[in-house]
């Protein structure tokens, strides 16, 4: 639940900052700006974690 908060999170800054950045006229995207496509890529591959390990617990419940 908490990676799909983040995630939400993410996609809500995600549209605060380009429509912020269309307002300036000089300049360039960092490389720092293009490290920002990374965190939900990352933060997908958790939830993929997260439900494998929860997948795997209520497995090894079954089994007692």
């Amino acid at each position: 639940k908490l990676c799909l908060a983040a995630l939400g999170v993410y996609i809500i800054c995600c549209v605060l900052y380009f429509t912020q950045i269309k307002q300036y006229n000089v300049g360039a995207l960092s490389l720092w700006s293009g490290l920002y496509f990374l965190i939900p890529i990352l933060l997908i591959l958790a939830m993929i974690g997260i439900y494998k390990d929860t997948k795997l617990i209520k497995s090894i419940d079954r089994l007692r």
